[in-house]
């Protein structure tokens, strides 16, 4: 087996922002008592069924807790060029947790999903864009389907920094209609940003197709570096670029 570096990366990525929001989570975690919940710390026991921002904290905490150690696992075993994945797939990992979990609502497990930002920008996953839904198989951890693992990232990072944004919104351009993977408002200022993450340089068709595609942005006002993002599969071999791409264009220096 041949290790992919990239996913590597990738990997160590959202294993340090699963981390930093685990640090934020309750201590205990969530059981259940014929039709009551309970957060149990040790021996404790306190009722919390009438607490349901807590049970969506703790549900999302066991997610958490084994994604991370099913991503832990795949890194180990990718260093030692194992084929012995486990699943990193979220609707799997909830499936593997105790039985009552998986009857739980989605929305406790990716809270984004119904979460009310009032930006004008910041929708529901669950509002996915329809466009060739087929396609929309990788989940994140807000619960947004998107088309790949790099935008999977993307999206997961922006979420970290609580960026309101659209995926793949529909924009007319001049009569011309495009859906950008990614159509950000900018905290700061209300500037509207597109970020197009291009994945597939090295077929000659899909670069022409970015060159044209680039130069109908900057038509409309949408230019590279100033109101257009544009990312390639190698910006995301370094962990930490993607991170360091959303604090230059997205949010506000001192």
């Amino acid at each position: 087996m041949t290790v992919n570096l990239k996913d590597m990366q990738l990997r160590e990525v959202e294993i340090k922002a699963i981390k930093q929001e685990l640090q934020k989570m309750p201590k205990g975690h969530l059981t259940k008592q014929g039709q009551y919940y309970y957060e149990t710390i040790g021996t404790v026991h306190k009722g919390i069924t009438k607490n349901p921002q807590r049970v969506a904290q703790l549900a999302r905490k066991a997610y958490l807790l084994r994604r991370l150690k099913h991503l832990e696992w795949n890194q180990e075993l990718a260093e030692r060029q194992s084929p012995r994945y486990k699943t990193e797939e979220p609707t799997e990992i909830i499936s593997s947790l105790p039985s009552f979990y998986p009857t739980l609502p989605i929305h406790l497990f990716f809270p984004n999903i119904q979460k009310n930002h009032n930006e004008i920008l910041c929708r529901n996953p669950i509002d996915d864009n329809s466009n060739h839904p087929d396609g929309l198989i990788f989940v994140t951890n807000s619960g947004l389907k998107v088309r790949s693992k790099s935008e999977r990232v993307i999206a997961d990072a922006l979420d970290q920094y609580k960026i309101p944004y659209r995926y793949e919104e529909y924009l007319n351009l001049g009569g011309q209609t495009k859906c950008p993977d990614f159509t950000i408002y900018r905290p700061f200022d209300g500037t509207i940003m597109i970020w197009e993450h291009f994945g597939l340089m090295k077929d000659k068709e899909y670069r022409e197709s970015t060159v044209k595609k680039i130069a109908l942005y900057a038509k409309h006002g949408y230019f590279p570096y100033e109101k257009l993002i544009c990312t390639y599969e190698h910006d995301l071999l370094d962990a930490a670029k993607i991170h360091t791409i959303i604090k230059i264009f997205l949010l506000q220096q001192e």
